[in-house]
């Protein structure tokens, strides 16, 4: 039956072309498999930039609100006891630098005694992670995610130790960054 089914010149014809297209096909599964090599290495290059990007972005935040904590930590209105002058500042502070959501300063016993955003509510911060870690800490930390009570926004706060001449703890500051515009990096 093996001779009957190429004795025809058609099947000769028909079996020549099959065996001349399978190099073509085969070239054909090649060349896509580069390409799809290709499109996959290109993808990893866009992903390791974008993340390099959003890594250095967010180390730029991380020292800029250290920047800002520490420059607020040393001035007289933070040290004197006027919480409106304290406040007035604080807001000036909010206005210049939109990257964040509230500033404020805490009390040791975890109570925010002023903030750039007004509350109607004492908000007490004993009870979060942070505020027990930024106590126990000689300098800056940031916390972790959370919706924040004052503004109600996905955030993290960054805290700085404030302490007198002597370095006895007085309050803590913080700043909190909301994490939308993090989002966009």
């Amino acid at each position: 039956m093996g001779r009957h089914l190429f004795s025809s010149l058609r099947a000769r014809l028909v079996a020549l072309v099959l065996l001349a297209g399978i190099p073509a096909f085969g070239i054909l599964l090649h060349s896509a498999n580069v390409r799809r090599q290709q499109a996959v290495n290109a993808a990893h290059k866009e992903i390791l930039a974008l993340v390099r990007f959003a890594a250095s972005e967010t180390g730029h935040l991380i020292d800029s609100a250290r920047s800002l904590l520490v420059h607020l930590a040393r001035l007289p209105e933070m040290h004197g006891g006027d919480t409106a002058a304290c406040a007035a500042r604080l807001s000036d502070c909010l206005k210049h630098d939109p990257r964040f959501v509230n500033i404020g300063v805490i009390g040791l016993d975890g109570r925010v005694v002023v903030s750039a955003v007004p509350s109607d509510e004492p908000t007490d911060l004993s009870g979060h992670p942070f505020f027990q870690a930024a106590l126990e800490s000689d300098g800056f930390l940031f916390g972790h995610y959370r919706v924040g009570r004052v503004m109600g926004k996905p955030s993290f706060n960054f805290v700085l130790p404030v302490r007198d001449e002597a370095g006895t703890l007085k309050s803590l500051l913080f700043a909190t960054q909301e994490i939308a515009p993090l989002q966009s990096i």
